[in-house]
């Protein structure tokens, strides 16, 4: 018995040292024509940067000049096109150290932003009421295809109030299809559900608007980002092609008055059932029973009206 036992503790350590060995294999699996944590950083935030420095983002459907301006970025920090094109492939593989990266993007940023005086007097007619993340990432397998948010309204809207969902995105891998799925929905007083959505097939600013048209009342706001996978839109198998990568920031989330009203409620009146005097001969009439009911739904049709009984 205990020599069994002394079997089973020499096996559990041998696996932990396996697993402890494996750790550090993965942590320093890197190739070395990829770039670091750091290059990688500083490349995305220039590519960032350049993409979204155009703020009406008339021309986004100009591919070349996006290629253009991705190109300078890299002749900026001396990578090639290969460079780019494995440490892409490379980091889209691990999520992990990609979000990691991403962090300290986004903080950067954020940071960069408040200090030149960004988010301060830019909205005047209407109220940014979104409390979530600003910035998300979305890859093309699971478990990174999706991102879901809500807003718990509360009293900040109004009945009949317009959301407007704005965003910014930007497809990092120019090799991988392209398919993000914008949803913005409302839950209303009455538990009805009223939904929006769009499709994302190319970098640049976005704008889904939505509004409680009959002025019921607004419970929540909701809604959700989620990439296709690129193997099922090229219908290649998901080894066969680089991942895609979906950078979601400057998410806003405002509200303004609509044009509808809520109804006005109707002043309660007690119902007055006129009166007459009862003669004999209304005493002594009798109505008989209805033969016989049909049900229609919530509504009853009598199939003989009552009839008054002659003495």
């Amino acid at each position: 018995m205990k020599s069994m036992n002394l079997q089973i503790l020499k096996k559990n350590v041998l696996y932990i040292l396996f697993m402890s060995m494996l750790l550090i294999a993965c942590e320093s699996s890197r190739p070395s024509y990829v770039l670091d944590e750091d290059e990688m950083e500083d490349v995305l935030y220039d590519v960032h940067r350049a993409h979204f420095s155009y703020s009406d983002y008339k021309d986004r459907e100009n591919g070349a000049r996006q290629y253009a301006l991705f190109l300078n970025v890299l002749k900026k920090h001396d990578v090639t096109q290969a460079e780019w094109d494995s440490s892409m492939v490379y980091y889209t593989c691990n999520a992990n150290e990609l979000e990691r990266i991403y962090e300290r993007l986004f903080e950067r940023v954020n940071n960069e932003a408040i200090a030149m005086g960004a988010g301060v007097g830019e909205i005047t007619d209407t109220t940014d009421i979104w409390n979530a993340e600003r910035q998300m990432l979305l890859f093309d397998y699971p478990p990174y295809t999706t991102k879901t948010w809500a807003v718990e309204t509360d009293s900040i809207l109004s009945p009949g109030d317009r959301i407007t969902l704005r965003f910014s995105g930007l497809f990092l891998s120019d090799k991988a299809a392209h398919a993000v799925t914008a949803v913005l929905a409302l839950r209303l007083d009455n538990d009805s559900i009223v939904t929006r959505n769009m499709t994302c097939s190319m970098s640049g600013p976005n704008t889904l608007v939505i509004a409680d048209d009959k002025a019921i009342g607004i419970k929540s706001v909701y809604g959700m980002f989620m990439m296709r996978r690129s193997a099922d839109l090229q219908g290649s198998p998901a080894s066969s092609v680089q991942h895609q990568l979906f950078s979601i920031y400057d998410i806003r989330l405002t509200h303004e008055p609509g044009t509808a009203q809520a109804l006005p409620e109707l002043p309660h009146r007690q119902l007055e059932i006129p009166t007459q005097p009862l003669s004999s001969d209304t005493i002594k009439t009798t109505i008989q029973e209805p033969q016989k009911l049909n049900h229609h739904g919530t509504k009853t049709r009598f199939a003989t009206l009552p009839q008054r009984v002659k003495e």
